[in-house]
């Protein structure tokens, strides 16, 4: 049976079991920048948010795509994409 522990305890443990699975800096460091950018890009989508959306939209599958889909630019998700995926790159450990 397997325990979880909580705090140094539960770290100590766990890098007992698999010391090779860290984080690699270079995920860190692009996860923090894009973690970063996403909110900033979140800060500043009063700036940018109507050219991102005439660009999405422009094509006509894409026209089409917002008739049937309620928010399909998907235009409030996209500094959450961005912030997820680098914090996805900040806590991926090595196999």
């Amino acid at each position: 049976v397997v325990r979880p522990h909580f705090g140094r305890a539960g770290q100590k443990a766990a890098m007992k079991i698999a010391p090779e699975s860290h984080t690699p800096f270079a995920f860190m460091v692009m996860g923090g920048a894009l973690i970063a950018f996403g909110l900033v890009v979140a800060a500043s989508g009063l700036y940018w948010i109507d050219p991102v959306t005439a660009f999405v939209l422009g094509p006509e599958w894409s026209a089409n795509l917002y008739l049937w889909l309620p928010c399909w630019p998907f235009r409030p998700f996209y500094s959450l994409f961005i912030i997820g995926l680098g914090t996805m790159l900040v806590t991926k450990a090595r196999a």
